[in-house]
C-alpha cells in the first residue's frame, strides 16, 4: 500500500492530491494447512548452511517487489537474517540437516517486520553476552550485530513440544524515495531546521527547498541553523539548495548558518569552496550564539 502511494505521488508529482486516494489491501488466505513454497513475503528453508544464500536472496527479493530495492535496507536487513539463520542452525538444531525455518516479512508504513520461526532448542537473548571487540575472539558477532542494525527484536519461546519458538526484527524505514523529511523547533527568534534524511542530491533538493522556504515563511523569521547531523551525502543540487535559502534570507536581512556537519559533507564544501561563503559551527548552540552576538 506504501508502495502504491509513493508511485502515485511520483507520477503525479504532488505529495497532496486533488482528490481522495483510497487504497483497499485484500489478501487471499491460502486454504492449505501449510506453506510448500517461496511466496513473495514467506519462505521456508531447511536448516542447513548452504541455505543462507537463499535466505539472502529471499531477502532481497522482497525489498525489490516490496520497497523499490533499498539497497542499504536490504544489505543490513540481509544480514540479519542471515545471522539468526545461522544461529538456529549451528545452536537450536545442534547443526543437524532436515529441520524447519520459516521467515515470515511484512511492510507497515514506516517499518519492515521479520518474523523467524523454529523448532530448535530455545534461546534466551538476556544471556547473549557482549562480545570482546578488541579483536581477541573471532566469533560471537551475531546477536550482537542483529541488535545494533535492528531498531527493536523481541524472543518468544515456543510453548509446547511441537510449537515454534519466533525471533521478531523490526527495522525502520528512513528512506522515503524523493521525499526529504525535515524537523524543526525555535531558539529565540532563530528557526532550527534539522535534515532528517541521509541524502541530498537532485532527487530530494526541489522538495527540501520547498518545505524549508514554507517553514521559514510561516515562523515568519529570517535567522536560520541548519542542523547536518544526519546528513551524509549532498550532490550539487543540493549545494544549489542551500545557496538558494540563503539568498532568500539575505534579500529579507536575514541570515544562515550550518550546524554538525558531517566530515564527508565539510570535504564536499571544501571542494567547490563553500566553506568560505557559509558559516559553519560545530554545534546548533554555537550556531545560534553567533546570531546572538551578531545582534549586541
Amino acid at each position: 500500500m506504501e508502495l502504491i502511494r509513493r508511485q502515485v505521488s511520483h507520477f503525479s508529482q504532488k505529495e497532496f492530491f486533488d482528490d481522495d486516494l483510497t487504497l483497499l489491501i485484500f489478501r487471499i488466505q491460502d486454504n492449505c494447512a501449510y506453506e510448500d513454497h517461496i511466496s513473495q513475503n514467506r519462505a521456508k528453508f531447511n536448516s542447513d548452511l548452504t541455505q543462507l544464500k537463499a535466505v539472502r536472496k529471499f531477502v532481497e527479493a522482497f525489498c525489490t517487489k516490496v520497497m523499490d530495492g533499498s539497497s542499504a535496507l536490504s544489505t543490513q536487513l540481509g544480514l540479519i537474517a542471515d545471522e539468526i539463520v545461522t544461529n538456529i542452525i549451528r545452536h537450536g538444531y545442534k547443526g543437524e540437516s532436515g529441520h524447519e525455518v520459516i521467515i515470515q516479512a511484512d511492510l507497515t508504513q514506516d517499518s519492515v517486520l521479520f518474523e523467524i520461526f523454529d523448532q530448535g532448542d530455545p534461546f534466551d537473548p538476556r544471556e547473549i553476552v557482549h562480545p570482546n571487540l578488541s579483536g581477541e575472539q573471532e566469533g560471537g558477532f551475531g546477536f550482537y550485530l542483529v541488535k545494533e542494525i535492528a531498531d527493536k527484536v523481541s524472543y518468544e519461546r515456543r510453548k509446547s513440544e511441537n510449537g515454534w519458538n519466533c525471533i521478531r526484527i523490526t527495522k525502520a524505514i528512513r528512506y522515503r524515495g524523493n521525499q526529504m523529511d525535515i524537523s524543526h523547533h525555535k531558539i529565540g527568534n532563530v528557526i532550527v531546521i534539522k535534515l532528517e534524511g541521509e541524502n541530498l542530491d537532485a532527487q530530494e533538493a526541489p522538495d527540501f527547498k520547498q518545505k524549508a522556504n514554507d517553514l521559514i515563511s510561516k515562523e515568519g523569521s529570517n535567522h536560520v541553523v541548519l542542523d547536518l547531523s544526519g546528513l551524509n551525502f549532498i550532490d550539487s543540487t543540493g549545494l544549489g539548495s542551500f545557496l538558494s535559502l540563503m539568498r532568500g534570507l539575505n534579500s529579507s536581512q536575514g541570515d544562515m548558518k550550518l550546524a554538525n556537519m558531517s566530515s564527508p559533507i565539510h570535504t564536499i564544501f571544501e571542494l567547490v569552496c563553500m566553506h568560505k561563503i557559509f558559516e559553519i559551527y560545530d554545534s546548533v548552540e554555537e550556531a545560534v550564539a553567533a546570531f546572538e552576538k551578531q545582534k549586541a
